[in-house]
């Protein structure tokens, strides 16, 4: 025989109220969601993070959703590791299908003992739930973001800051959150167990390729072409190119601001951020063959939004020359066919430019 408990609550005012218990067959943590959240059903489950936030400071983050109270709330802790550090849980929210306006309500509680109450809609295409929130904070600075559902498996996770008293926007933020599928390889060769508490350890590349991001595909992509020859061994050039400290001497050993994050692994980071915090934020490294090529993604400035949103792909041959030598073919693919992009190709077909001619003046001056 099945054991009914019944909950007894005691009112301020001395008298008893009995709360029936749920019906039988109901388990006690619902598998979906119901009612008006139902389309967050799609976010049930555990996620992955590893992105860089605009000043230069990586995160690698775990969110879990839950089904809580009867399939009516989502539940979401998020466990985080700042810049490499140890991990702690961050937030601890609830999605609560109350209306305000056209708005729901998240309620979040928050690592150093703050609690926030937002307001955030969400749209669905093809079954697929985009979040969007929009805070005012205190201090009269906005917070605008944005997941976006790429496929079943990955989600892009997008972030904007307005300044106090500042009209335009800045992304901050422009990662993908993808889906723990399989627990034994949800961390590559780290031990999915690590994640069970705050005190987790990180692991760092190499990560999956974020295929989601990139805009252009098949063999009818726009691209160009630049070429130039260096004064150094192709030993010396491909260094330039796949190492962080390497790429610093040659591009700005004067400016300290300037710095290259690059992890020579497929999916490791490939970052170059010119004034430390802004630059090729969350682009990855995609194959290379030393002292022959390398390939990565990029992205486009921070002045262009929307195709900063997407990635493009470069892809830098190098070529021995007699006299130790070296010419440089740098092909740069992936650019989509929306208006947008035809910024972005033009800025692009100019940048390399200058990129190559500081490479040829720094590698000369180095040597």
């Amino acid at each position: 025989m099945k054991t009914i408990t019944t909950a007894v609550m005691v009112c301020a005012a001395g008298a008893t109220t009995a709360w029936g218990a749920p019906p039988e067959g109901v388990p006690d943590r619902p598998g979906r969601v119901s009612g008006a959240l139902e389309p967050l059903n799609y976010y049930v489950g555990d996620w992955t993070l590893s992105a860089t936030w605009a000043w230069g400071m990586t995160i690698d983050a775990r969110n879990e959703y839950r089904v809580g109270v009867g399939g009516k709330f989502v539940e979401v802790i998020t466990v985080a590791s700042d810049g490499g550090g140890e991990a702690y849980e961050r937030y601890h929210s609830f999605y609560t299908p109350e209306r305000d306006g056209d708005a729901y309500i998240a309620t979040g509680f928050t690592y150093d003992g703050t609690t926030s109450t937002i307001p955030y809609a969400f749209e669905v295409e093809d079954g697929l739930p985009t979040i969007h929130t929009d805070t005012a904070n205190p201090d009269g600075s906005r917070l605008r973001q944005e997941m976006d559902p790429l496929d079943a498996d990955s989600v892009a996770w997008r972030v904007w800051m307005t300044a106090p008293g500042a009209d335009q926007e800045q992304q901050i933020m422009d990662g993908v959150w993808h889906r723990v599928v399989d627990e034994e390889s949800a961390m590559g060769d780290a031990d999915a167990e690590a994640w069970a508490s705050a005190n987790a350890e990180m692991h760092s590349g190499p990560y999956d390729v974020r295929a989601g991001h990139f805009d252009a595909a098949g063999a009818g992509v726009r691209s160009f072409e630049k070429t130039a020859e260096i004064a150094a061994p192709v030993s010396d050039v491909f260094r330039a190119w796949s190492d962080g400290d390497a790429w610093k001497e040659v591009y700005g050993p004067e400016r300290a601001e300037m710095v290259a994050n690059i992890d020579l692994a497929i999916g490791g980071r490939y970052e170059w951020l010119f004034d430390g915090a802004t630059g090729g934020n969350g682009c990855q490294v995609l194959s290379y063959i030393p002292d022959r090529m390398i390939t990565f993604s990029w992205n486009a400035p921070p002045a262009q939004p929307e195709s900063r949103a997407k990635r493009t792909w470069v892809v830098v041959e190098l070529e021995p020359l007699a006299g130790e030598r070296t010419k440089i073919t740098l092909t740069h693919l992936g650019f989509g066919d929306a208006s947008h992009w035809d910024e972005t190709h033009d800025y692009f077909d100019i940048a390399w430019d200058r990129v190559l001619g500081a490479m040829q003046q720094g590698l000369a001056r180095k040597g």
